[in-house]
C-alpha cells in the first residue's frame, strides 16, 4: 500500500507472556530480538512503526501479570477465562513469576496488556487493557498523567456476553457514554476496542466449566466491533443486518472533538430500551456541546419538548398499531456530522440538526 502511495497506519505488535499457558521471560526476550533483527531493522519496514518515546513499542499480552513482580495470580484469577487459560495453580503462578528476569527494553517501548482491569486492577501496575467490563473504562496511569483508555460500543464483564453486567450497543449509546470518559480524562492512547472479530462461541460451547461464557462475537447487539458491516445480511443469532459504517463515522466525529478540531458539535445516540403494552421507554446518550434541553416526536408531531434528562417514557395509549416512527431533538445545538449508515461520512459545512430517528413496532 505505502508503494502505492497509500497513507498506511504505524504498526505496533503485540506478543505475548500469558494469556494461555504462560512463557517465560527468556523465551519472550528472545522472540522480541527476533522481531526487531526480522522485522524493524528490515529495509522493506522501515518508518512503519509506531514511535513511542523514541523507540517502537511494544505491547505485551500478559493476562497473569508476569511482568510486574507486584502481580498475583489472585488478581488474575478473578477472571474465569484467566483463571482457565492460564493452567497453573494459583501458587504455581505466583511462583513462575517470581522465578522471571527483566524484560529487555533496550529496544523497545514496552506496555503491557491485560483486561477486565475494574476487578484485575492490573491498571495499578501500569497496564493497559483489552477491554474493561463497565461503562466506564479505567485510565492507566505513567508518572502521574493518563496515559492509556480502552472505549468500546459494547462491552462484557468476567462472565461473558449473557452476564447481568454486560452491556450491548443500545443504539451507539455506550459507545458516546464509553468515549465521554476518553474526553474527560485526556489519555495519550486511545483504544478502539475493537476491529476484526466476526465469530463467536456456538450454543453448549462456550467457556467455564458450564460452556455458558460467550466471548467474542455473540449477537449484533451483543458485539464489539467497529468496522463497517452489511445492514442487510444476517449476523451470528440474527437476522436481521448490522450497523454500517455508523461507528466508523461516530468514532471520526469523537476523534475530532477529542482533538479539539470540532469545539460545538454535539453527537446524539439514542435507543430503545424496553416496550410494553403500556409504554416505550427511551434511552440517549450526548458527546461534544452540552443541549439546552430535548425534544420527543412521534411522526411530526412533538408529543414533550424542554425534556431535562436523557430518559423519557411514552405511553402507548392512543397510539395506533404498526410502525411508529419516533424523533429525538438536542435543543439549542446543532451537528456537522451526519453519522450515515450507508457510507463514510463527508464531514457538512452547514450545520444539522443533532437528532435521532427509531422506529419501532406496536
Amino acid at each position: 500500500m505505502r508503494d502505492e502511495g497509500i497513507d498506511v497506519p504505524k504498526v505496533a505488535i503485540m506478543p505475548g507472556i500469558s494469556n494461555g499457558p504462560p512463557a517465560t521471560m527468556t523465551a519472550l526476550n528472545e522472540q522480541l530480538d527476533w522481531i526487531w533483527q526480522n522485522y524493524v531493522l528490515n529495509p522493506r519496514f522501515k518508518g512503519l512503526f509506531q514511535d513511542y518515546d523514541g523507540k517502537p513499542l511494544m505491547i505485551i499480552l500478559d493476562t497473569g501479570a508476569l511482568g510486574s513482580k507486584k502481580g498475583t495470580a489472585a488478581s488474575a484469577f478473578r477472571v474465569p477465562f484467566f483463571k482457565q487459560t492460564l493452567a497453573l495453580s494459583e501458587q504455581e503462578l505466583d511462583a513462575f513469576r517470581k522465578a522471571q528476569g527483566p524484560v529487555d527494553d533496550s529496544k523497545f517501548t514496552i506496555r503491557y496488556m491485560s483486561s477486565q482491569n475494574q476487578v484485575t486492577k492490573h491498571h495499578e501496575f501500569g497496564y493497559w487493557s483489552w477491554m474493561d467490563g463497565q461503562l466506564e473504562p479505567l485510565v492507566t496511569y505513567n508518572n502521574g498523567k493518563p496515559e492509556a483508555i480502552t472505549v468500546t460500543p459494547a462491552f462484557f464483564d468476567t462472565l461473558g456476553w449473557t452476564s447481568a453486567g454486560s452491556y450491548g450497543r443500545r443504539g451507539g449509546t455506550t459507545y458516546l457514554e464509553s468515549f465521554n470518559y476518553a474526553i474527560q480524562s485526556k489519555p495519550r492512547v486511545i483504544f478502539l476496542h475493537q476491529f476484526n472479530e466476526f465469530a463467536g462461541q456456538s450454543e453448549g460451547h462456550g467457556l467455564g466449566a458450564n460452556h455458558d461464557i460467550y466471548l467474542d462475537e455473540h449477537s449484533i447487539e451483543l458485539s464489539d466491533d467497529f468496522e463497517p458491516v452489511s445492514l442487510t445480511a444476517p449476523g451470528s443469532r440474527d437476522s436481521s443486518g448490522g450497523w454500517g459504517f455508523y461507528y466508523m463515522n461516530v468514532t471520526h466525529a469523537l476523534m475530532d472533538i477529542f482533538r479539539g478540531k470540532d469545539h460545538h458539535s454535539t453527537l446524539l445516540a439514542a435507543s430503545v430500551e424496553k416496550v410494553t403494552n403500556k409504554s416505550i421507554k427511551l434511552k440517549w446518550s450526548v458527546s461534544g456541546e452540552t443541549p439546552k434541553n430535548y425534544t420527543v416526536s412521534i411522526g411530526d408531531k412533538p408529543i414533550l419538548e424542554k425534556i431535562s434528562g436523557l430518559t423519557y417514557e411514552i405511553s402507548v395509549e392512543g397510539l395506533a398499531k404498526g410502525e411508529q416512527n419516533i424523533t429525538i431533538t438536542a435543543n439549542g445545538v446543532h451537528t456537522h456530522y451526519k453519522l450515515s449508515k450507508t457510507e463514510l461520512d463527508d464531514i457538512s459545512v452547514d450545520p444539522l440538526p443533532a437528532e435521532v430517528k427509531l422506529t419501532i413496532m406496536l
